[in-house]
Formats: C-alpha cells, sequence, structure tokens
C-alpha cells in the first residue's frame, strides 16, 4: 500500500503541478523538483520576461518588447522591440500589434511604411486598444498610407474618447471646430476639449484656450484663454508654451512681458516644439526684450529647422549666406531641408543652385531637373518646364 502511495506521488502530469511562486518570479516547482516556467507577473524583470517570452508565453514577448522600445531595466533597442511586439502580434495580443503599427507609423526600428501601420492600428483599435485608435485616425485624416478620410478619422477619435483616451477627445474636437468633412459644431468641440483639459491633457487645454481667445463657441475670454495657455504649458504641451509666451508678447489677458515671453518660448522648445524654437531664434535675431545674438538665432533657427519646421529652415539658410557662420554649405543644405517640407520658394532656389553653382554648391543638373520636378509637383507651373 504505501508503495504504491509512493508511486502515485511521484507521477507526474500535466493537470498538476506543485507551483512555488513569489511575486513576478515566474517560476515554479513541477513534478520530480523540476523547474516549471510560468506567465511572469508584473514585476518581472527583463531576464525572466525573455525566458517566458522564449518558453512558450508569446504575448510575454509584447511585455518585454516595451522594456526594449522605453529602455526600461535593458539599452533601449528598437529593432528588437519591433521584433518583439511582431511576435506578440502574431498570436493576437492587440496591444502589441498597436505599438508595432506605431513604430511602423515613424520609421522606429523597423522601415517606415504608414500602408503597414494603418492596418495594424486599426486592427488593434478594433481590437480595445484605444491609444491604437487615435494613432489610426491621424493616419485617415491626413490620407498618410490610406485614403484621406475625415469620416472614418472621426469615428476612430470617438472611439478612442469613448474609452477614455483624451487624445481623441481634442482631436475630435478638432474636427468639429474645423468642420471640413463632418459637420462644424463648436459648442460639441468645447465641450470635448474641455474633458479632456479637465482630465489633464495638455493639447486639449491648448485648445479650449484658442477657442476662448477667438470666441468660437463660447463667449472671448482673454484671461481664460491666457489660463488655459499657462495650464497647457504646466501640463508638458509645448503647444501652450508656445501660445502663452504669444499671449505674454501681446499682453493677452495681462500687461504685455517679453521677458516672460521668451521664458515660455524656450519652454516650448525645450519640449520639442518646432515653432518654440523658431521664436526663440526671432527673439534673439531681432532683440525683443533682449540684446541681439545671431550666433543664438541661429542655433535656435536651425534646432527648428531639424524638428521640421520649414521656414526655420529657410531663415537659417538666409543667415548662412548672409555670412553669419560657416561654412556657406550650410545654406543648400538648409534650404534642402526647407525643399522637403514643400516651401516651393525653397525648392526653386535649390534647384537654380544646382543649376547655376553657387559658393559651396557645385553645378548638377541631375539634381536641378529633380528639384524642379519637387516645385512642380508642389504646384509651381514654371518649374515644370524646367524639370524636363
Amino acid at each position: 500500500m504505501l508503495r504504491n502511495i509512493g508511486r502515485q506521488l511521484s507521477i507526474c502530469t500535466s493537470s498538476w503541478t506543485l507551483l512555488l511562486l513569489s511575486a513576478g518570479l515566474g517560476l515554479g516547482v513541477g513534478c520530480g523538483g523540476r523547474p516549471a516556467l510560468v506567465e511572469p507577473g508584473p514585476a518581472a524583470s527583463p531576464n525572466q520576461l525573455s525566458q517566458a517570452c522564449d518558453g512558450g508565453f508569446p504575448k510575454v514577448c509584447g511585455r518585454l518588447g516595451v522594456k526594449y522600445e522605453f529602455g526600461q531595466g535593458v539599452d533601449p533597442d528598437l529593432v528588437r522591440a519591433a521584433a518583439l511586439y511582431d511576435r506578440a502580434c502574431v498570436v493576437g495580443d492587440v496591444e502589441s500589434c498597436g505599438r508595432l503599427g506605431n513604430l511602423y507609423r515613424h520609421g522606429s526600428g523597423v522601415k517606415k511604411d504608414t500602408a503597414h501601420a494603418a492596418i495594424l492600428l486599426k486592427g488593434a483599435c478594433l481590437g480595445g486598444h484605444s491609444e491604437s485608435c487615435s494613432r489610426a485616425a491621424v493616419l485617415y485624416e491626413l490620407g498618410d498610407g490610406v485614403d484621406k478620410d475625415e469620416v472614418m478619422a472621426a469615428q476612430l477619435y470617438q472611439k478612442s474618447c469613448n474609452e477614455g483616451d483624451m487624445h481623441g477627445c481634442t482631436n475630435l474636437g478638432l474636427l468639429y471646430s474645423e468642420g471640413k468633412s463632418i459637420t462644424r459644431d463648436e459648442h460639441h468641440a468645447i465641450e470635448l476639449f474641455k474633458r479632456a483639459c479637465a482630465a489633464n491633457h495638455g493639447p486639449g487645454c491648448s485648445s479650449l484656450g484658442t477657442m476662448y481667445e477667438q470666441g468660437r463657441g463660447i463667449d472671448a475670454s482673454e484671461t481664460n484663454a491666457a489660463e488655459s495657455y499657462l495650464r497647457a504649458c504646466e501640463l508638458g504641451a509645448g503647444s501652450g508654451c508656445l501660445l502663452m509666451g504669444m499671449a505674454c508678447d501681446r499682453g493677452l489677458g495681462m500687461q504685455p512681458d517679453r521677458v516672460r515671453a521668451l521664458e515660455f518660448y524656450k519652454k516650448a522648445c525645450d519640449k520639442a516644439h518646432a515653432q518654440g524654437c523658431h521664436y526663440v531664434g526671432l527673439v534673439y535675431e531681432q532683440g525683443r526684450g533682449v540684446e541681439t545674438n545671431r550666433t543664438k538665432a541661429l542655433e535656435y533657427f536651425e534646432s527648428s529647422c531639424d524638428l521640421g519646421y520649414g521656414p526655420a529652415c529657410s531663415q537659417a539658410a538666409s543667415h548662412y549666406e548672409q555670412g553669419w557662420a560657416q561654412p556657406a554649405s550650410s545654406a543648400w543644405r538648409l534650404l534642402e531641408k526647407a525643399c522637403n517640407t514643400k516651401l516651393i520658394a525653397s525648392c526653386l532656389k535649390l534647384a537654380q543652385g544646382y543649376e547655376k553653382g553657387a559658393p559651396g554648391l557645385a553645378v548638377d543638373l541631375a539634381r536641378a531637373k529633380e528639384t524642379y520636378g519637387k516645385a512642380c509637383a508642389l504646384g509651381e507651373k514654371k518649374a515644370c518646364d524646367l524639370a524636363k
């Protein structure tokens, strides 16, 4: 009898495993003392997540992907993050599909592919990942990778907003305030902006401030506008800092204060808001409340350009041409950036430089035709014949 009991206790079956778990370890003890891998808890380390990812829990790969995307306990590695999200996505982890779609949207760790991003983001949205709804909506609103469809964008923003994503609420409010492909409803836009702002979404506060300033859908109030901009800035929205700087500059709901304006422009720039950097450059270029400083002006114009603001690229290029700094070739590099932001005048000037040559730029007729072609595609008819 005792011998039979001993045999029964030593038998290992798939339906019985004694788990001795500690928080987040993901390891237990199976029959015969062999380790049994279980899904790690919330406190699991990257190493424990990696073991689970490779050991039969593919959805855990997505959690490990987050670690690599944001450098949480590991060195950031977007390529590896994308691969891990993909492994989790193919077994139905919708959050990983959404995160992978966002990487494709920006070309981070993978080759940029907004068409594929739209498929992944919309699928994740329909699967319940609310952040993916607003990201997919942006692509439909802009027609980036998909046919432009503001009605679809509005539906996706609405779903995102309904599920508590304030990005969706704010962006839906913008569609209603503009009334392009959906019926304009400024009162509903105000409701959405107020909801987002009350939930501490900075861009929602910025948009609410604009409505107060312009008196759209609500009684105009410079004081309420400035308060909304300040709150947006305090919540980390670069747009709010920029608008607050402009309010200080113009005396919106307060006495004009150029020193304070510069402080807010710098805050906007520090938050990677391209126009904020441009405004700092303008202050130093024009000596508004500070001594004129060409070096600082050019530095901030180039920072704005690097963040994708075309007018700053063009302005910086002109200053290199005027001899503010060397080398002269930097002017052409900046003009090319400006052209890539669809500034026709910059494309034409760059094309003429390639056609005729200039200090810091050698003649290159093939590049000249290519650049005239860009201007032509942007609607500059006189460039079309030159592109042939």
